[in-house]
């Protein structure tokens, strides 16, 4: 789009200006032709195909060396004053010789105008290329600390599995096949979607569905999770793997048992908001909480340009976390 406005411009400039700039010069001056008649056309029209060649003549010398640039110009005009001197004199208009040397004052005083406008343009032009080329870097930037951001996936939850598996597989546990099997698919899913800054509520739900099936066979009895998404936003995008890094979360820092079991709550409301519930359980033993996970999701959201894309209260009771979902044209992976 914006290259076709600047292909309009550089049209429709030079037409404009060789019309409109000989209308001003009858305009200003007091002839004894009538404005609507048959000469003061032929000298408009002639006048007007003059400064639209005079035009691209001086274009041309802007692409000629910077070194020489002025001089190339300074010549140009000389060279397309006598050329047109002679024509308009001899060939064309029959007029005195005050006005043809105002024609070479004329044509002089248009050439610097037009350089001034063609320098214009130009400056204007390397302007919007250095606009672009920086959007370009940012993006780039962007998608940098996006991926950074992508890398830092939370290593608890595969230490724990781990150690759970470790710990079936010394008591004969015959789960333990079944438990390799639901990891593995956990992780085939996470690779699928890690190289997206983005991806939808749909896909994200996919490895959260395995992670709770996964921590609810581990923790029998003691996780209750109750999800509730209206279809109507499951095509709608959120950073990716920010549900589950929260999900992570109430594993890691709430302890979990049949006695006081850990109960999630996942919806969405009307407004297009995520909202993750889960009932505070802390642990006896002190766990340093770095906090890096809801702010990886947070610098996420600030770098697709979202505001206020996650907000977290905490009381007593529940730890609550609201995530932003958002249409699919406000993102580009």
């Amino acid at each position: 789009m914006e290259m076709m406005r600047k292909n309009k411009i550089s049209i429709f400039m030079p037409i404009s200006i060789a019309i409109l700039l000989p209308g001003i010069n009858f305009l200003s001056h007091n002839t004894d032709w009538p404005i609507l008649s048959y000469n003061s056309f032929m000298r408009w029209g002639w006048s007007s195909i003059i400064l639209y060649i005079l035009w691209y003549a001086l274009l041309w010398t802007n692409k000629i060396n910077s070194n020489v640039k002025k001089l190339f110009a300074t010549i140009v005009i000389i060279i397309f004053s006598i050329i047109i001197f002679i024509f308009c004199t001899l060939l064309v208009f029959q007029i005195s010789n005050v006005v043809k040397y105002q024609l070479i004052i004329k044509i002089a005083f248009a050439s610097i105008l037009f350089l001034v406008i063609q320098y214009a343009l130009r400056a204007n032009q390397n302007i919007g290329i250095l606009q672009t080329e920086k959007e370009k870097a940012l993006t780039e930037v962007y998608k940098m600390q996006l991926q950074e951001l992508r890398t830092r996936i939370d290593p608890h939850f595969l230490f724990n599995s781990l150690n759970t598996l470790r710990s079936m597989i010394r008591q004969k546990d015959q789960n333990a096949e079944s438990f390799i099997l639901d990891l593995s698919n956990i992780y085939r899913q996470i690779l699928s979607i890690k190289d997206q800054s983005s991806t939808t509520l749909k896909k994200e739900f996919e490895v959260v569905y395995s992670y709770i099936q996964l921590m609810q066979e581990r923790n029998k009895n003691g996780v209750f999770v109750k999800i509730n998404l209206d279809d109507q936003w499951m095509d709608y995008k959120l950073p990716t793997l920010s549900v589950q890094t929260i999900i992570e979360n109430c594993f890691k820092h709430n302890r979990i048992s049949s006695k006081d079991p850990l109960f999630i709550n996942i919806n969405t409301d009307v407004n297009g908001i995520l909202t993750i519930t889960n009932n505070v359980l802390p642990k006896i033993s002190i766990e340093e909480k770095s906090g890096m996970g809801l702010q990886n999701i947070n610098k996420s959201y600030q770098l697709l340009h979202i505001k206020e894309g996650l907000i977290y209260e905490k009381n007593e009771t529940n730890f609550i976390v609201h995530l932003k979902l958002i249409k699919n044209e406000h993102i580009n992976n």
